[in-house]
């Protein structure tokens, strides 16, 4: 049985130059460019109604500079502190890599996705942060959100972070095609989840609402 539950919000960051001409940008603290900056607040103009008891991001820029947006059109009061946390920085590449083109390392791990029946968020590539270690930093990022006490009935989290993060957490929460989709820059994933007693053993029980809606972006 379950004691509470929460519902949480995923958001990728806008879009950067790297994102619009498919470069690798892991670590690289780059900012949102100016179609970024339109999408970030599109974003804020769509949850600017919502109640958030908590709100995470990365400590990267394009992430911060998603939410702040986002901050700048809530009509809460007061707004709730934004909480920086590595834990949900994206998945490290080696720095020879960065700014380069993403389209060659897509295509080994979707051809190694279809050998393996694997997802491919689960291929290792050379030199970059290994999978294994990069789910465990991202899951123990979740599992704290669901030991920690609940400061509101029902409370609403809303976190900021990016594209293979919110594919490596769905692929340890949940299963399906979804983790052979790319995440679009300012998608929103919604789950509820369900905390467990403190005597239940394995993972909370989670409910997908939806995943990757970008119906903000058509308003």
């Amino acid at each position: 049985m379950c004691d509470s539950f929460f519902t949480l919000t995923i958001a990728r960051h806008g879009e950067t130059d790297e994102n619009k001409h498919g470069l690798v940008q892991t670590f690289m603290d780059t900012p949102l460019n100016k179609n970024g900056l339109e999408q970030a607040n599109l974003l804020g103009k769509y949850l600017k109604s919502v109640r958030f008891a908590k709100l995470y991001s990365s400590n990267m820029m394009r992430t911060q500079q998603t939410a702040e947006c986002v901050l700048n059109h809530s009509k809460q009061q007061p707004p709730p502190e934004l909480i920086l946390d590595t834990r949900i920085r994206e998945r490290n590449f080696p720095a020879e890599l960065e700014g380069q083109p993403s389209l060659s390392w897509i295509k080994d791990a979707m051809a190694w996705s279809a050998k393996e029946n694997l997802a491919p968020i689960r291929y290792n590539i050379a030199g970059a942060e290994p999978h294994a270690g990069f789910q465990d930093r991202v899951v123990s990022f979740f599992k704290e959100l669901c030991e920690t006490e609940p400061t509101d009935v029902d409370e609403n989290i809303l976190v900021f972070s990016h594209g293979m993060v919110i594919v490596v957490l769905l692929d340890y929460l949940l299963s399906g095609d979804m983790m052979k989709t790319p995440i679009k820059n300012t998608a929103l994933t919604k789950l509820k989840i369900f905390r467990k007693k403190p005597e239940c053993t394995g993972k909370c029980k989670v409910q997908l609402i939806f995943h990757n809606d970008k119906s903000h972006l058509e308003i």
